[in-house]
């Protein structure tokens, strides 16, 4: 019973939290995804290079 509680609560307050912060965490997301794929492209390529 508790955890089921917790479990709606968190899931309620997740629900509103994506739905008032996703429009403005989406720039960041993207640039972060870029920044990863950037870094893991040059690694690959540097690993790539040695062989």
């Amino acid at each position: 019973m508790l955890i089921k509680r917790m479990a709606r609560i968190t899931y309620l307050s997740l629900a509103t939290f994506t739905w008032k912060q996703a429009l403005l965490l989406l720039p960041h997301t993207v640039v972060m995804y870029f920044i990863l794929a950037s870094i893991c492209q040059h690694m690959l390529m540097k690993y790539i290079n040695e062989y």
